[in-house]
């Protein structure tokens, strides 16, 4: 051992704060022990892994020796264990062409811990320091605005996302399914005895009544279709269903229980009545369970065009390839079963689909109004400015549109998606924005026309081009 695996040893009684009896000769057998050594001497060397972690599971004891702290070059190690449970030191790398320097380590290394949930730190990292920094940064250096707009923007997408992760965690470690003060053993004899007590069976019967009162509130679901969030996307959808699929496998794995199996025996052996009511509600569980999984199956397979929503809505991208890819996959797969367009469920998803697209043309738009120094918003700011712009000439865009959406009737292909942003309309303008915005309307709107034929749905109702009713709203700045 060398300077740098000292440095390193101290860090590790700091973190765990190991006891009086872990004196540095305990440290130091553990950190020469093989497998320990390994990794450190790894770590330390040129061209090694750019990470290392010890970990330590949390006690109630007051002191931590050196037989309960692990190394790891990888945290997947750590895939089945509680984060919130453990407590994690960290060493990181950001340079691994040379070994790391014998006299300043701490140059070469940055150290750092994770007591908490990590996803929870990770957020507030984020929502309390890095993104209030960040947007009080005043130097910007060659970062164009569009770009620092774009950053924000992105970060603040990555903070929900951290919230909804958490959220879901949460949910997933919840024991459904309410437990039995008393068990009887498995045992022929005793459940015998215990069928002949009337105490015990109407505590197991009430346990029982609970169970599917609990089961029911999960299959009903309580985030009911009829009353959506105007601004859910199409990945809340998919988070829905695979929140519901946890919630079912995990009250299924309880009911699977020795404690579960232990009162099911026990009223069988009593003949009891809610037994009729039970076997109703375990094959409900079952069909559920299959519907949910159907379903996760088949928002799985869109699931790639959700993200290209989210994370690459540009208009060009979406006229030309999410549209046309998300349509085709739905039709595809309606040919094979119809059971989600006879069901109702096709039009609950394309509505989320349709609040997504709005918020990506939101999100287009305010990435030319929104001023980042000043965290304010400059839509009417830049509207004053295009009408006033001697450059804006909206009759001859205006007219390009018009042609365009004369000749674009009734096929949408990815030709037409590009023509529209080889016409010049794709320029650093707002009202240039606004039409690329009105093209993806145009676009998607043809596209559910496309998909009711497909499907063999009447049309009941007319639909007057986007584009068109944008050039009624433009004559008064002619």
């Amino acid at each position: 051992m060398d300077e740098r695996h000292w440095w390193i040893a101290i860090k590790i009684q700091e973190s765990f704060k190991l006891g009086n009896n872990d004196n540095p000769t305990h440290l130091e057998e553990f950190m020469c022990e093989e497998s320990t050594l390994s990794k450190v001497n790894k770590f330390l060397k040129a061209g090694g892994p750019c990470r290392l972690f010890f970990y330590c599971e949390k006690t109630d004891a007051p002191e931590v020796t050196t037989r309960e702290i692990h190394c790891t070059g990888n945290l997947a190690t750590l895939k089945d264990v509680q984060l919130d449970k453990v407590t994690i030191l960290y060493f990181l790398r950001n340079q691994v062409e040379k070994d790391v320097d014998l006299v300043k380590m701490e140059r070469d290394i940055y150290c750092g811990e994770l007591k908490h949930n990590t996803i929870e730190t990770l957020n507030s990292l984020l929502s309390d320091i890095y993104i209030p920094l960040t947007r009080a940064q005043k130097n910007w250096g060659q970062c164009d605005e569009e770009c620092q707009t774009s950053l924000m923007l992105s970060m603040d997408k990555f903070v929900t996302a951290l919230n909804e992760t958490a959220a879901s965690m949460s949910h997933s470690r919840q024991w459904m399914l309410k437990q039995p003060e008393s068990i009887v053993l498995n045992d022929f004899k005793q459940q015998r005895a215990a069928a002949l007590d009337s105490n015990l069976i109407s505590q197991y019967e009430e346990l029982l009544s609970d169970w599917m009162s609990t089961i029911e509130s999960i299959l009903t679901d309580t985030s009911d279709e009829r009353f959506l969030d105007p601004n859910a996307g199409p990945l809340s959808e998919v988070e829905r269903w695979k929140r519901k699929q946890r919630l079912l496998t995990s009250v299924t794995e309880q009911l699977k229980s020795k404690e579960c199996k232990a009162v099911l025996a026990v009223l069988i052996t009593a003949k009891s009545r809610l037994l009729k009511k039970w076997k109703l509600t375990d094959a409900s569980i079952t069909d559920s369970l299959n519907d949910t999984r159907d379903k996760v199956k088949y928002l799985d397979s869109l699931k790639r065009y959700f993200d290209q929503m989210y994370h690459e809505a540009t208009p060009s991208n979406l006229v030309s390839n999410v549209i046309p890819g998300f349509i085709s996959t739905i039709k595809q797969m309606e040919s094979v079963s119809r059971f989600y367009a006879r069901s109702g469920y096709l039009g609950v998803l394309l509505t989320k689909v349709t609040n997504q697209l709005v918020q990506a043309c939101k999100d287009y738009i305010k990435q030319h109004t929104y001023n980042i120094m000043e965290d304010k918003d400059e839509l009417w700011m830049k509207v004053a400015e295009d009408i006033l712009s001697p450059d804006l000439n909206l009759t001859d865009t205006q007219s390009k549109g018009n042609k365009q959406v004369g000749e674009s009737k009734p096929k949408i292909t990815k030709v037409k998606g590009r023509d529209f942003y080889e016409s010049g309309l794709e320029e650093d303008s707002l009202y240039a924005k606004l039409r690329a915005c009105l093209q993806i309307q145009l676009v998607f709107r043809e596209s559910i026309v496309s998909l009711k034929d497909a499907l063999g749905v009447n049309q009941t109702h007319s639909h007057p081009s986007s584009i068109s009713s944008f050039s009624t709203t433009a004559s008064p700045l002619k």
